[in-house]
């Protein structure tokens, strides 16, 4: 456990050759604290139900809402980094031009060829490929909302359709959303309905005394 802690916590940034543009790769190691968060979980409920008194049915209730919430923002980020990659992929201009991401559409960024722009004026023919640059328009927490509020009505509902895929990979996340989504509704909904039959049964038995 310690020689885990310790893997997971060192700062890796501090290996990186001078002049590195980017540390976020020397930081990944740090997911690995991930690991623990059941366990936090599990032991805040245990100190709740115990030491609040609070009752086992809206305890759990909470517990739907905050892996729901945890499941939302992992989505959230999946299907951002799925439009990012897309959009920087090398593909033939006439076909990136007809093949937007969901961030384009919602004026987040926008993409620019920036090499085989002359291939690329060949039209639907050429196949040539370029590079692509992305400038993003807005800042980073306003593209991390908008993703997260995209996953939220996703999970929750069947969508609102102000935010849709686009590319293939933006769909099978979308997909995968949709399906645990769903699995956490169907749970929220079969605990809601128990603490209301509880609620009636225990009126029901306070009236007949």
């Amino acid at each position: 456990m310690f020689a885990y802690n310790l893997v997971a916590t060192f700062p890796l940034e501090i290996l990186a050759p001078p002049g590195t543009r980017s540390l976020a790769p020397y930081k990944l190691n740090r997911l690995a604290r991930l690991r623990d968060a059941p366990r936090c979980v599990r032991l805040v409920f245990a100190l709740l139900e115990h030491n609040a008194k609070m009752e086992i049915g809206p305890l759990r209730m909470w517990l739907f809402f905050l892996v729901m919430a945890v499941a939302a923002h992992w989505f959230a980020c999946f299907f951002f980094l799925a439009a990012r990659l897309d959009a920087k992929e090398d593909r033939a201009w006439a076909r990136r031009r007809a093949e937007t991401t969901w961030g384009e559409e919602d004026m987040l960024w926008v993409t620019e060829l920036v090499a085989g722009a002359a291939n690329a004026t060949r039209g639907a023919a050429g196949a040539a490929a370029g590079s692509y640059k992305v400038h993003r328009l807005r800042s980073v927490v306003h593209c991390y909302c908008r993703a997260y509020y995209w996953a939220l009505v996703t999970m929750i509902t069947t969508g609102f359709g102000d935010i849709c895929p686009h590319t293939r990979s933006e769909t099978v996340v979308c997909i995968l959303s949709m399906y645990v989504g769903m699995s956490i509704s169907c749970a929220a909904i079969a605990n809601l309905t128990l603490l209301v039959m509880s609620g009636n049964a225990s009126n029901m038995a306070h009236r007949d005394k």
